[in-house]
């Protein structure tokens, strides 16, 4: 195969006026088998202008009177000694937390027993270690219901040896509270009502609310503490209350809900205003004191409340993308009051030219001030690439340099390559570079076809290598460029 290198004066002016009609022109290679013809018209294109933790603990019950232990016989026995103690009855509630304690007593012991359970209803589990002669089963129930199950302690490890056998029945039934009374605060020498829900489950409940800690204080007397709901005195120091609720003899004790004294908020740190560039977000923050205030950003000029948006509720808010400028503020809310914010403006700046920013960068003042060297379609370095394609491909206006696209052939096999060019400095803040190698079987006009896996190829500076058997029919060959966005 003989290979020929057109003279570029020959063969430019034939393609030009057919390749070059659009603003940035084209990279073309062309292939056939004799010549071969390497032609440089650089194409670019600019695109845009309590939680799992509480599960794991469990209440250590101290157990007096330990016998040692030796063999399992006589008068052996397996008793409860939590949650209700020497009972063969184990109450649990569904959803929540039960620690069902155990222990073998009456005979001598070493203190060294193994355990095996069966008939566990869903959501308890034990350990089948050896252990001291108290052993935990524990979980949280998931159904209701009355189970029976065997508790077995063995004389020696892994279940071995003599051994004793009891059952216990698990009793499961619903919550007797559905939903407890929540801590609140409250502006000082005011009051509040504080509600628990209660799940009666076919029977009728009964309510007594007390001051204090759940499970002690002191009982509110009367009737206003005989409800679901409670409405405290005026108060202005932080109090605690609590409820019993009763449902066919059985009591639940509520959790406790504290009522404190709100600070009123204040705004500790004012919104700052800011300029962005057209199409683009902006962060504003606030500082705040005063207890626990909600917070509510609004569009518009403070304090006018016409405007709230949805779902900014914390103390810092992001604009939606903005194309005009606009202004924003925020409210902190609590029980003693409210405090409002400076207004914040976000100020939406024309948009910078990156090709601009580019030239600058590339250019001194003098250059800058003459279009013949810094114009947008001037070639001051004579590689044949304007400027706005030196931009688009990363190439530098003032110095030549060779075609993006080297071609070879060896064994009757065509190899093209490239590098492709990460977009990076002035010019080329959040853009990307991309190409794309595409063939077709002629010049004629239409669309060129990417080369699978070669369709768009995003710059890293990475060397990037296509390989074709250089047989006829002759192909010809384009490397696109574009930057995005």
């Amino acid at each position: 195969m003989r290979l020929q290198l057109i003279p570029m004066k020959h063969f430019f002016h034939s393609v030009r006026s057919r390749v070059l009609t659009s603003k940035l022109g084209s990279l073309i290679l062309l292939f056939q088998r004799s010549p071969l013809v390497q032609m440089l018209f650089p194409e670019a294109k600019l695109l845009g202008g309590a939680g799992l933790g509480e599960v794991t603990k469990w209440t250590v019950a101290t157990v007096a009177g330990l016998g040692a232990y030796d063999t399992v016989t006589g008068a052996t026995e397996i008793v409860q000694t939590f949650p209700d103690p020497n009972s063969q009855i184990v109450s649990g509630t569904t959803g929540e937390l039960l620690n069902f304690i155990c222990q073998v007593v009456n005979t001598p012991s070493d203190d060294k027993v193994s355990w095996s359970v069966s008939g566990l209803p869903p959501g308890l589990d034990h350990q089948d270690l050896s252990t001291p002669s108290t052993h935990l089963i524990s979980g949280i129930p998931i159904e209701e219901g009355s189970t029976t199950i065997t508790v077995t302690a063995w004389e020696l490890p892994n279940q071995t040896g003599s051994s004793f056998s009891q059952e216990f029945v698990i009793e499961v039934v619903s919550p007797i509270i559905a939903t407890h009374p929540a801590s609140v605060a409250i502006a000082n020498d005011t009051s509040t009502t504080l509600s628990v829900v209660g799940n009666a489950n076919g029977s009728t409940l009964t309510y007594r609310w007390f001051r204090g800690t759940s499970g002690s204080g002191t009982q509110i007397s009367g009737g206003a503490g005989a409800g679901s709901s409670f409405t405290t005195p005026n108060l202005t120091t932080a109090t605690s209350y609590w409820v019993r609720v009763t449902r066919d003899g059985v009591i639940q004790n509520s959790n406790t809900a504290t009522v404190s004294i709100a600070t009123a908020p204040a705004i500790t740190t004012q919104p700052i205003s800011t300029t962005i560039p057209g199409g683009t977000t902006a962060t504003l923050t606030i500082g705040t004191s005063g207890t626990s205030p909600s917070i509510q950003w609004f569009r518009g000029t403070s304090p006018s409340t016409a405007t709230p948006i949805a779902g900014a509720t914390s103390t810092s808010f992001t604009t939606p993308t903005l194309t005009t400028t606009t202004s924003y503020w925020a409210q902190a809310t609590n029980a003693a009051g409210t405090a409002n914010s400076n207004t914040a403006t976000v100020t939406v700046s024309a948009a910078a030219d990156p090709f601009e920013e580019w030239k600058t960068s590339q250019f001194n003042s003098a250059q800058l001030s003459n279009p013949q060297i810094s114009g947008a379609t001037a070639d001051p370095d004579g590689d044949r690439m304007v400027n706005q394609d030196e931009y688009v491909f990363g190439t530098s206006p003032l110095t030549p340099e060779p075609s993006p696209l080297t071609f070879s052939t060896s064994s009757g096999d065509l190899s093209l390559g490239f590098t492709a060019r990460q977009a990076t400095g002035p010019g080329y803040g959040g853009k990307t570079r991309h190409y794309s190698l595409e063939t077709r079987s002629d010049l004629a006009p239409g669309t060129w076809t990417p080369i699978v896996g070669f369709a768009d190829v995003v710059g890293g500076n990475q060397p990037v290598t296509y390989s074709a058997p250089a047989t006829p029919p002759r192909a010809f060959y384009t490397l696109r460029v574009w930057l995005a966005p």
